[in-house]
């Protein structure tokens, strides 16, 4: 939207219905947080490394293509939360984290992590063509 969403380096933090649009391409980032109804607009074949956390409570995910090969997310952080009341298309491998999916929510893709909580209705549909694997090696950023 044409507003600075970098607080520090490598951390974005959107709020108050703010959009953040990610074509394809492999995005390296310390944490990313939505909140107050904003969003992340997924447009192609997207990866987002993680080295922190992500907080996606207070917004929403959108994968235009709505096909979870197109979105996949990569997370060494010790946290990773998606909101409820939302459809969410990709995956997410996150070893060392809570993975906290929200209620009302359906989610297509898959998802590895230390433990997933469960948030009231949740429904998953498990993509078992994608590439995940228990035994991969740990997420982590190289510079």
């Amino acid at each position: 939207n044409g507003t600075k969403t970098f607080k520090t380096a490598g951390n974005i933090s959107l709020t108050g219905g703010e959009n953040l649009t990610l074509s394809s391409g492999t995005y390296y980032l310390n944490s990313l947080s939505l909140s107050g109804g904003s969003t992340l607009t997924i447009e192609g074949t997207v990866t987002i490394y993680f080295s922190g956390s992500a907080d996606f409570t207070g917004g929403v995910v959108i994968n235009k293509s709505q096909d979870p090969h197109d979105l996949t997310f990569l997370s060494a952080g010790e946290a990773f939360k998606l909101g409820g009341g939302a459809t969410f298309y990709g995956s997410i491998t996150a070893p060392n984290a809570v993975v906290t999916l929200g209620a009302n929510s359906i989610y297509y893709g898959a998802v590895v992590g230390k433990m997933l909580e469960l948030k009231g209705d949740v429904t998953i549909h498990v993509d078992e063509s994608l590439p995940l694997a228990i035994d991969a090696p740990q997420p982590s950023l190289v510079k």
